[in-house]
């Protein structure tokens, strides 16, 4: 899931002798909210659509120069690795830079959530569990070991949250008996913190207990 999988020239940066005009014709006509911007062959920053809806249409890039939003990503770096400049930016598009700092094009948001939701930990349908531990005890191959214990599968895990002392897990996983792996996770001393199954066992137990009250009605 490297960048360089995704990189798009769908449209061209900008230079610094086009228009406001020209660029926001960009920004509209690929429904994007940064265009990068370069000088010669060098990626010098990005243009957001917010500034440049402040300028003068028919003035130059140039004006804008030392108002410019600098990221990128790297032709080496991963679909995870963007996720956080996207957020970070307020941005749905990041220009990929070569290692050698060239620029070679550009990703959108679009093409990393398409990525992201053909992954088994996202795609598959299964169970998932949320449970939380202190950093010490926080072992990822006994959680394996557990899930597969109860001849589970386990679709992938994630650090969902953690502190100086505590963790929480979130594990996606199938089973026979999704219940059986959340009651063995509670005798190896994890909290259970949210559980994303129907609990039969709990079903069950509510579905008896109706029965119980409509038998004393009687």
């Amino acid at each position: 899931m490297l960048i360089v999988d995704l990189i798009s020239q769908e449209f061209k940066p900008v230079k610094l002798s086009y228009t406001v005009e020209r660029a926001l014709q960009i920004l509209d006509g690929f429904k994007v909210t940064h265009v990068p911007l370069i000088e010669g062959t060098t990626y010098i920053g990005c243009l957001s659509e917010a500034l440049l809806n402040r300028l003068p249409l028919d003035e130059k890039l140039q004006v804008a120069k030392n108002q410019l939003e600098f990221f990128f990503i790297t032709e080496q770096s991963t679909v995870f690795d963007s996720i956080n400049v996207f957020y970070t930016h307020n941005t749905n598009m990041i220009p990929v830079l070569s290692n050698d700092e060239h620029y070679l094009g550009h990703i959108t948001i679009e093409d990393v959530v398409g990525v992201v939701s053909k992954l088994p930990l996202v795609g598959e349908p299964a169970a998932m569990i949320t449970i939380g531990a202190p950093l010490q005890k926080m072992s990822m191959v006994e959680i394996a070991k557990i899930v597969e214990a109860n001849n589970g599968k386990i679709f992938g895990m994630f650090i969902s949250k953690m502190d100086e002392s505590d963790a929480e897990i979130t594990v996606k996983y199938s089973a026979e008996n999704l219940t059986s792996v959340s009651e063995t996770f509670e005798r190896f001393g994890y909290v259970i913190l949210r559980k994303f199954f129907i609990d039969r066992k709990v079903d069950l137990l509510e579905d008896r207990y109706n029965q119980f009250m409509k038998y004393l009605e009687m």
